[in-house]
């Protein structure tokens, strides 16, 4: 998932249209001041940059968040995005795992983002990575630890 100043806007409306969704059959009680949205605003207005990093780590988290749900919740929330003329969850999920198999090629993490969503991907069981895929994608998270560390 790339988020750059041309396609910003777009996934901050599908993080916002994603959270509502979720907070609205959740059982959180998040004051609006500490709502994801209310911090992302924050942010834009302190760095831009950090902003995006921001929402990308976030709608990671987001969509992990939401495949943890029923099919049901999933099943609705994927045809109010649709409906809405946004990507599905579908197409969101594939993102990620493009990322995955980026980095798989390369053999390496380059970035603390790429780092969260390939922690994600790993957590998530079910997207069924094969044993060899997912032994070498923990290998690049060691490295990527011990690199940072130094």
């Amino acid at each position: 998932m790339r988020i750059d100043s041309t396609n910003y806007e777009l996934y901050k409306e599908i993080f916002a249209f994603i959270w509502d969704y979720y907070d609205s059959k959740s059982k959180l009680i998040i004051r609006e001041e500490h709502s994801p949205i209310a911090i992302l605003t924050k942010m834009e207005k302190e760095s831009y940059t950090l902003a995006k990093k921001g929402l990308k780590m976030g709608m990671s988290d987001l969509i992990q968040m939401v495949n943890g749900q029923s099919e049901a919740f999933k099943k609705e929330l994927n045809e109010l995005l649709i409906a809405s003329d946004l990507p599905s969850l579908k197409r969101l999920n594939a993102q990620m795992k493009d990322i995955a198999r980026k980095v798989l090629k390369r053999g390496k993490i380059k970035s603390d983002s790429e780092y969260y969503i390939i922690k994600e991907v790993l957590i998530d069981l079910s997207l069924k990575l094969p044993q060899e895929e997912r032994e070498r994608l923990t290998q690049c998270i060691l490295e990527y630890e011990l690199k940072e560390k130094e």
